[in-house]
């Protein structure tokens, strides 16, 4: 019966090798009781969701079920970290989140991507399309011919220009026209 209580254990992530197939990970599992030793084992194939995938950082927490009880035969079901996992989500709340910080959050109230202060990239899109209204509290900077146009100071040359704005019946009016909000 001793495979029985070797058929799930818990133990620690110390190495990751994402370049198969399949990741595999060496694992410690810490020594349970006093005078015991810690057991490592190599290549513990780690099995993940469809449609995500992550490297689990060292010394993520891992549960290991191993068929008929060998080690050898170890497949890590799942894995976390404490220390950078989202916490007080609210129910059907999910989010995708790593290390550094970042996170995208699926919420009742909708989506939200948090950065960390870094760069959120969209790539090999031949467009990319918002059937919606465009809200932002910084500058919009587009290229045109190569060369950077902000929107910003767009808006501020507009306010700035000035020439005698046309009045009805062909003559000529004063002042500069009407500022932008």
């Amino acid at each position: 019966m001793s495979w029985l209580r070797n058929l799930l254990w818990f133990g620690r992530v110390t190495l990751v090798d994402d370049a198969d197939d399949f990741q595999r990970l060496q694992l410690v599992q810490r020594a349970a009781g006093n005078g015991g030793s810690d057991r490592i084992t190599d290549r513990v194939l780690r099995i993940a969701q469809f449609g995500f995938t992550s490297v689990p950082p060292i010394d993520a927490d891992v549960v290991v079920i191993n068929r008929n009880g060998e080690a050898a035969l170890g497949v890590a079901l799942g894995t976390a970290h404490r220390a950078s996992r989202p916490r007080n989500l609210k129910p059907g709340d999910a989010a995708i989140y790593d290390v550094r910080g970042r996170i995208v959050r699926l919420t009742e109230d909708g989506i939200e991507i948090d950065g960390a202060g870094g760069m959120v990239t969209v790539t090999n899109a031949s467009k990319v399309r918002c059937t919606c209204d465009i809200e932002t509290t910084g500058d919009v900077v587009a290229r045109a011919d190569g060369k950077a146009v902000s929107l910003n100071a767009l808006h501020d040359t507009f306010n700035l220009h000035n020439h005698p704005p046309v009045a009805a019946g062909g003559s000529w009016g004063s002042g500069p026209p009407k500022p932008q909000a």
